[in-house]
């Protein structure tokens, strides 16, 4: 597994990310983040990738994902 932090912590994680994320060429897998990650953009963008977002679904998100969130303790 690789591991890396796609954006300093001033940065503005989903315009960043999203355009990090659209540049590197990652394999189908496993994408891990934080809530500022929750982003129909982002998650379209995995999706359309096959790779499954390990994402927290922001708290003002009408529907929410299912998330292990055991998942995201045992890689922090």
């Amino acid at each position: 597994m690789t591991c890396f932090e796609l954006t300093p912590g001033q940065d503005h994680d989903p315009v960043t990310g999203y355009r990090l994320l659209h540049e590197l060429d990652v394999c189908p897998g496993e994408v891990l983040g934080d809530r500022a990650y929750d982003t129909n953009a982002i998650l379209g963008l995995l999706q359309s990738r096959a790779i499954t977002p390990v994402i927290p679904s922001k708290r003002n998100r009408r529907v929410k994902r299912p998330l292990d969130s055991e998942r995201i303790k045992s890689d922090t």
